[in-house]
């Protein structure tokens, strides 16, 4: 992954788990405010610890493995952290800041976006409503309306999103134990390691999430709906895919990817004759919707989407 797309990868990590959870979003929102008053009364700050933040070491440790903060100084004593990129959280916080749904409650608009699939939307959206959890796996190549259902789900109040390839990094059951989602939306799900794949058996066989820590075993009783997406559905274990409901998904023809994107970058405020041309340019190169959606926030005009899809960037 070369280094723009790092930074994007970044950015929508920390959109998500911001999103996600108002703990997140608290220990992010003070650590920023300790990080200003420190270095403005002290030229070598080192950073903050958790006794600062007021959480426990655990909780920032997912945030270490996930990039957002940093161990700065580390002594026998005490460990000080600094945020990675305080810009793009500060902006992460301003942005998510007036889109949160603190009631629980499946917003009207969800999935709106998306054009057609309307047996997956009524599913998914019957699987958010029912008493006990009925775990969904989205099946289909990149690019697909299979992304967009899961950036939907994973925006939703309560939500904990993770991608397969770097869940190992924290292991999924620090994600389960440390935030206590309501729902977990994972992405590639056939990229997760064989301890992930054991901790997400547990808790969609028998509700149940365990870890050793300090040599003591760590259990949980949990409640926790699973949507994940898989690119290939070979590489998962039988006795887990056998937990999920299946829906499966084609790759966009050219006139599909047009109509959904021209949809989704309306529903971002750009008018719909440039939705449109974006979509159609972008089309040149890419059936991605997700593409054409940065593409969108960057350009203004017809002239901008014609320099960026006519220069030498790509």
């Amino acid at each position: 992954m070369d280094e723009a797309a790092q930074k994007v990868a970044q950015r929508e990590k920390a959109f998500r788990l911001i999103q996600a959870n108002p703990d997140v979003r608290d220990i992010l929102d003070k650590a920023l405010n300790l990080e200003e008053t420190g270095r403005a009364e002290n030229q070598f700050y080192l950073g903050w610890t958790w006794e600062d933040i007021g959480v426990n070491s655990q909780k920032l440790r997912v945030l270490v493995e996930e990039g957002l903060i940093k161990v700065n100084y580390h002594s026998n004593s005490a460990k000080d952290y600094l945020i990675v990129n305080p810009e793009l959280i500060c902006e992460a916080l301003k942005v998510t800041e007036s889109s949160e749904v603190d009631d629980g409650k499946i917003p009207p608009d969800l999935f709106d976006n998306i054009i057609g699939h309307d047996e997956p939307k009524y599913w998914l959206k019957k699987s958010l409503a029912a008493p006990e959890p009925v775990h969904i796996l989205l099946v289909g190549p990149p690019a697909t309306a299979k992304s967009l259902f899961l950036e939907g789900l994973g925006n939703l109040s309560g939500a904990q999103y993770a991608l397969g390839g770097s869940s190992s990094k924290a292991g999924i059951a620090d994600f389960l134990l440390n935030f206590a989602p309501r729902y977990l939306v994972i992405d590639e799900l056939e990229k997760m390691s064989g301890d992930d794949f054991s901790v997400l058996l547990s808790l969609m066989s028998i509700g149940v999430v365990a870890r050793l820590k300090k040599g003591m075993r760590d259990v949980k009783h949990m409640t926790v709906t699973v949507f994940a997406g898989v690119n290939k559905i070979e590489k998962l274990p039988p006795e887990l895919l056998s937990r999920f409901i299946r829906f499966n998904f084609n790759a966009y023809t050219l006139q599909e990817f047009v109509d959904v994107a021209t949809t989704v970058i309306t529903s971002m405020g750009k008018e719909p004759n440039l939705a449109q041309y974006i979509a159609e340019r972008v089309a040149v190169r890419t059936r991605d919707v997700r593409q054409a959606i940065q593409l969108a926030k960057l350009v203004d005009s017809r002239e901008d989407v014609d320099r960026f899809e006519g220069g030498k960037l790509l």
